[in-house]
């Protein structure tokens, strides 16, 4: 078997992309769930152009594509619908590809997939190994108090999800299918519950007490894209 074959057999997902997200490569299984009849089907094409639910979300692909280009490395948790009409759970690392001048050209990506019992547990080792990080290194100690969905309603903790990475109100009634004046509502008991005057100072006081690192369970049963 040559390293082309191990390539497009290989477990997991693997893709690459260029500066202008068309795919280049990808493998059998990738291509699979994508929808594309062929590897050469998918040759040139965008997240946009996935023929599967996936594609709902090509715009939050992009962006963290974007933002892979200028990093090491951008892992990231990704929950969706693909071809076969399942869930399915992945861990996604993405890294950029360089030239011999250092200049990036494009982008390897993989993904495993895992259960969504393993999911959480992996959610739950990386929180704890985040906030022992944030205990050793974070001043005042405040900022290391770990933050908890707990006291608020599922929603609530829903629209606090979307609000801390930079999601509109009317963003977020469009994922969760909801009206912006319910969202604000939910924003507006939720900034009540943890004493906050508005929304920046709600914003601010979970991304301190690290809810950057938690997703509400209910929204693991729904399609998400979230870096890590």
């Amino acid at each position: 078997m040559n390293w082309k074959d191990i390539y497009l057999n290989s477990s997991g997902l693997i893709w690459t992309i260029n500066l202008n997200h068309q795919f280049l490569s990808m493998n059998y299984n990738f291509m699979r769930l994508a929808g594309f009849k062929s590897i050469d089907d998918g040759y040139g094409k965008t997240s946009f152009d996935l023929r599967c639910k996936a594609a709902e979300y090509a715009e939050w692909f992009c962006q963290q594509d974007s933002l892979a280009f200028q990093k090491q490395l951008l892992r990231s948790i990704d929950v969706n619908y693909y071809s076969d009409g399942n869930i399915h759970f992945f861990i996604t690392d993405k890294t950029p590809i360089r030239d011999n001048q250092n200049k990036v050209i494009g982008l390897s990506g993989s993904a495993a997939e895992i259960k969504q019992a393993q999911l959480l547990k992996w959610l739950q080792a990386f929180t704890q190994s985040n906030n022992h990080l944030q205990k050793k290194s974070s001043e005042p100690q405040s900022l290391s108090i770990s933050f908890s969905f707990e006291n608020l309603t599922r929603r609530q903790s829903e629209c606090l999800f979307y609000l801390i990475r930079g999601k509109s109100a009317k963003s977020i009634a469009n994922i969760l299918s909801i009206s912006p004046r319910t969202v604000e509502s939910h924003i507006q008991a939720t900034k009540e519950k943890l004493k906050c005057y508005n929304k920046q100072e709600l914003i601010e006081t979970t991304l301190n007490s690290g809810g950057l690192n938690f997703i509400p369970q209910s929204l693991l049963n729904k399609p998400i894209s979230v870096i890590v």
